[in-house]
């Protein structure tokens, strides 16, 4: 471990740390599929090791600002210092003492300097405490807001007509009267005195029969209305709020004519004061130093660096504007100075820095040059654990060679064979070009897919078509049902055709279903299934044994008599579009007629005046 900043040492010589390496290199090597490097730490030639230390530095600011400003608050007799601050020239902000920080914090906050405080009358109510009411404006009533301040309602019972329904006629303007009347009815009878107008004999009889005649109305003298019995034909009454005065008693002064002065709430004088607000804010940057051989041959360190667990070598405030707290000449010196350089350009013209932190964090890393088959690599080691980032090696080269002939075979539409290839370089994941190979497998991945739903989309487009029509000729013609339900086999029942409709819709839906999960379900398992010819049968057969199988179960509920409920909604729809048609087609027509109407009218006042 680095105990003065290390920038590099050499371990080439520490056997102990060598058999460490060599041992870690082994089970790393293991670890990794699809390789034939067995026993890799053993096979290897160590020619060098090397400790190059990554140091996490991190710098926490705490930039604060202040600004000056007057303000008051009602005055409510507590004593107050001699007043030393006039203007708010007489200070400066900086002078005053701001309690001490502990922590860094984002925060905003006012203080008031007590030498500034001095009473003055209120200039809102001129020292009475209280102000003309905002309602009445004095005048200690407003108007009725239910007569609107003419003392005079509408009657409830007449609407304001002054008139209401005659209560002898109920508003018809007569009375029916009943009244007897008679007739006579000529019968004929031989014996009977001959009568020359009929030209037969016969005889006449009287009878009585009711019958109701109408009669004006002796109260409402036929008109059907009557005055008022609430108002006496008025249409208005004393209003029930105000008595008829028109105003009421305002109800935010109660009265009184006052409110209470806003500004000094009663108290008739303000106390005025100067105060400081002081604005906290704090940033933090964090930088790495690494070696440069590490920045050139293991980039993925540098990105890994900021999880990997690190240990605090230095933590120390800085309370000034302090460059080069370290050896000029040391590495770590230029990294700080960098960071508050930065710093102080943040902060702004009438900002002061209050006071840094920094932390100086170690990860412990060793860079291992090895040969292979006479080839030199570099690999690297972090952490106590020793965790290992492989660079360029041995692994990596075959992941390339993988990658490689998995892209050939994809150009000659061999995918299985392509994508055995690029799981193969994925496994090894070797940094550099891992991204291209999930790029890769991914679009190999998604040809697979393609294939096995092609087999899905020909499965639906048979139950879709011939399935459909299999099944309307079905529920028509045959539709096996239980006794209890059979009467929707009559063609003389209201939802003969209806049931026949419906359930061949919801066949047509159940092969949509069908399809829809059996792609959801069955795809991310398909890519297995080796050969295009292969995967397009799989997802015909797996698709039309899904399909089958809803089938069976909605014939099932079918027989039960269950599927009537979707009958059922299927006619709710039909008589609702019919509806929703209807009033289109109205809403059409009314339209038409009425721009023929306006056009009409447009092409009449241009005759008349053309």
């Amino acid at each position: 471990m680095a105990t003065k900043f290390t920038y590099s040492s050499q371990c080439s010589n520490d056997n102990k740390l060598r058999k460490k390496l060599t041992q870690k290199i082994t089970e790393w090597a293991a670890s990794i599929p699809n390789h034939p490097y067995t026993d890799f730490g053993n096979k290897i030639e160590i020619t060098d090791i090397q400790y190059l230390p990554a140091y996490p530095i991190t710098l926490h600011t705490q930039f604060e600002r202040r600004s000056k400003h007057e303000g008051h608050k009602p005055y409510k007799g507590e004593k107050i210092k001699e007043r030393t601050y006039k203007a708010l020239s007489d200070f400066d902000v900086w002078e005053f003492e701001c309690p001490e920080l502990s922590s860094f914090t984002n925060s905003e906050k006012n203080y008031i300097l007590e030498c500034s405080k001095h009473i003055k009358n209120c200039f809102i109510c001129n020292a009475q405490g209280w102000i003309n009411c905002v309602q009445c404006h004095g005048n200690k009533h407003i108007d009725c807001s239910k007569c609107k301040g003419s003392g005079k309602e509408t009657c409830s019972k007449c609407k304001g007509n002054g008139t209401e329904q005659c209560a002898n006629c109920k508003g018809l303007g007569y009375k029916s009267k009943p009244e007897t009347q008679i007739k006579k009815i000529f019968y004929e009878e031989k014996n009977g005195p001959y009568y020359p107008k009929y030209n037969r004999n016969g005889y006449f009889r009287e009878e009585h029969y009711s019958v109701y005649v109408k009669e004006p109305c002796n109260q409402c003298s036929g008109n059907g209305k009557q005055t008022c019995s609430k108002c006496g034909g008025q249409g208005k009454l004393t209003c029930s709020t105000c008595k008829g005065t028109g105003s009421v008693t305002c109800p935010t002064c109660k009265g009184s004519g006052r409110n209470q002065c806003p500004e000094c709430k009663g108290h008739k004088h303000l106390l005025h004061y100067y105060y400081i607000t002081q604005n906290l804010n704090f940033n933090t940057q964090e930088e790495y130093h690494f070696h440069p051989e590490i920045q050139e041959k293991f980039p993925e360190f540098m990105q890994k660096a900021e999880v990997i667990n690190r240990t605090t070598l230095q933590s120390r405030g800085i309370d000034d504007e302090t460059i080069n707290i370290f050896p000029k000449e040391g590495h770590i010196n230029q990294l700080t100075n960098s960071l508050l350089e930065n710093a102080y350009k943040e902060k702004k013209e009438d900002e002061i820095i209050r006071f840094q932190h920094l932390d100086i964090e170690l990860i412990d890393t060793w860079m291992m040059s090895y040969k292979f088959e006479d080839n030199n690599y570099d690999i690297l080691f972090y952490g106590d654990d020793l965790e290992v980032i492989q660079g360029n090696s041995p692994m990596s080269n075959l992941a390339k060679e993988y990658w490689t002939k998995g892209y050939d075979h994809a150009k000659f539409y061999l995918i299985t064979q392509a994508r055995n290839f690029f799981k193969k370089a994925e496994s090894i994941n070797s940094f550099e070009i891992q991204e291209h190979i999930l790029s890769s497998l991914e679009t190999i991945e998604n040809r697979i897919r393609i294939s096995f739903q092609l087999g899905i989309y020909v499965s639906l487009l048979f139950f879709a078509t011939i399935g459909s029509i299999y099944s309307f000729q079905y529920y028509k013609y045959i539709n096996y049902v239980f006794n209890y339900v059979d009467f929707i086999n009559n063609p003389e029942s209201w939802l003969y055709t209806y049931h026949t409709w419906t359930q061949t819709i919801v066949h047509l839906a159940l092969s949509v279903l069908s399809a829809y999960y059996v792609k959801k379900i069955a795809t991310q398992h398909i890519v297995k299934i080796p050969g295009f010819f292969t995967r397009v049968l799989t997802g015909l057969l797996l698709n039309s044994i899904v399909t089958i199988c809803s089938f069976l179960i909605w014939g099932f509920l079918n027989a039960l008599g269950i599927s009537l409920i979707m009958t059922f909604l299927f006619v709710i729809l039909v008589y609702i579009f019919k509806v929703v048609y209807w009033i289109l087609y109205y809403i059409v027509k009314i339209i038409i007629f009425l721009v023929k109407v306006i056009g009409g009218i447009i092409l009449m006042i241009w005759n008349m005046f053309n």
